[in-house]
């Protein structure tokens, strides 16, 4: 791959300066490719003394020209040198006054670890923040930004952070980071292996041998045979049941009728209301049914 490839790959991967909440991104990164592509003497001498050095100012130009949005443009519009287009952006995005400086200060008290995505995210905009301070001759004691580090966290890092403090340790930035993505690293790891742990011990069922659910709460069909063959066992044994009934009324019965029953006998009942005669002959006053 040629050299020129390699510059537009590297070029295109740096981001646009987008305004003051970049700026400084963008100049370590733009620093970078001038060095690598042999330009940054052109943004630091004023003017090019001959043709060679006019050639790379208007080649370290164009590099800065293509490197911002439009909406930063007119900053550098009339600039004829890198040296002056440098300088210009860093007059409109690199303010060094009071005002600057308290911002910069609350926004770096101000980083939670609760609102940024993850540990790394977290640690660098605590570094990035203590870095554009220090760009404004404001730099913090390294300690107070590990302490700044430690304060931002949430509160289930108490333990580690009353470990760090008994262990007679120096604080520095780079001891705090390490200890945060280390402990960071163990609770993921934590995480993930309880989580293939639940997985592990899921239930199996006995009847359509799957994992997930208990052998009373399965819907295979399978498991509703036996159920089925019981109902149906038990409507047989109502069945039978109540043909055997039906025969013994019947019994009963054919045995009643077939009781030969004599005319001229009397079955005194002394506990009836009303009594029978088959022979009206045996009436002294019979009177017949006027519906007869």
């Amino acid at each position: 791959m040629s050299t020129g490839t390699t510059s537009s790959i590297q070029h295109a991967a740096i981001e646009k300066l987008r305004g003051a909440e970049n700026y400084s991104t963008w100049k370590f990164s733009m620093r970078m490719l001038l060095i690598h592509e042999e330009l940054w003497d052109s943004v630091i001498e004023k003017s090019a003394s001959t043709e060679a050095a006019k050639k790379k100012n208007d080649k370290a130009l164009a590099r800065i020209a293509l490197s911002v949005q439009p909406a930063v443009i007119p900053c550098i519009r009339t600039a004829t040198t890198a040296h002056e287009a440098w300088n210009n952006l860093s007059k409109a995005y690199e303010g060094r006054g009071l005002s600057r400086r308290l911002g910069l200060l609350r926004s770096l008290f101000g980083v939670k670890l609760s609102e940024s995505s993850t540990m790394e995210a977290y640690i660098n905009k605590i570094k990035e923040l203590a870095y554009q301070l220090s760009e404004l001759e404001s730099a913090l004691d390294d300690e107070f930004i590990a302490v700044i580090m430690l304060s931002g966290l949430t509160e289930d890092f108490s333990p580690l952070i009353m470990a760090l403090e008994n262990s007679n340790v120096k604080l520095t930035t780079e001891l705090v980071a390490g200890k945060l993505l280390a402990e960071n690293q163990r609770r993921e790891d934590k995480q993930e292996g309880a989580t293939a742990l639940i997985i592990k011990k899921q239930p199996k069922c006995f009847k359509c041998k799957k994992v997930g659910h208990i052998s009373r709460n399965c819907t295979y069909k399978g498991g509703q045979k036996e159920p089925a063959a019981r109902e149906g066992s038990k409507g047989q044994h109502h069945l039978k049941t109540n043909a055997t009934k039906s025969a013994s009324k019947e019994k009963v019965l054919v045995a009643a009728l077939s009781v030969k029953i004599k005319s001229d006998v009397w079955y005194i009942d002394s506990g009836a209301t009303n009594h029978m005669c088959n022979n009206k002959d045996g009436m002294v006053d019979f009177q017949p049914n006027s519906l007869d």
